[in-house]
């Protein structure tokens, strides 16, 4: 949405994953003559906005299969994403008590 807010200023507000392309046209007067007519062009370009990942804990009785779900704790503003698990991971494995 673009909306002029004063004299002097137009504003482009948008939102997650917004892009356009976007044209004004205007001339200016100073009081006593208009000038030529102007287009100016704004283009917005999306960025990939970085995602969160939580930690994850599960507990379970011992001989027991436990099953985390790592994704679980993963969110991302970019909707339209796939989250996924990169190979490069690393299995701690300790003991307690």
């Amino acid at each position: 949405m673009i909306e002029v807010k004063d004299i002097v200023k137009i504003y482009q507000t948008g939102s997650v994953g917004f892009k356009a392309l976007s044209g004004v046209s205007f001339k200016i007067n100073d009081g006593d003559q208009y000038s030529e007519k102007v287009i100016d062009v704004l283009k917005v370009v999306s960025v990939n906005d970085a995602l969160e990942a939580h930690v994850i804990a599960a507990t379970g009785n011992e001989d027991t299969n436990i099953i985390i779900d790592v994704l679980a704790g993963a969110t991302d503003v970019d909707t339209n994403d796939t989250l996924s698990i990169l190979d490069d991971h690393q299995l701690i494995v300790g003991k307690y008590g």
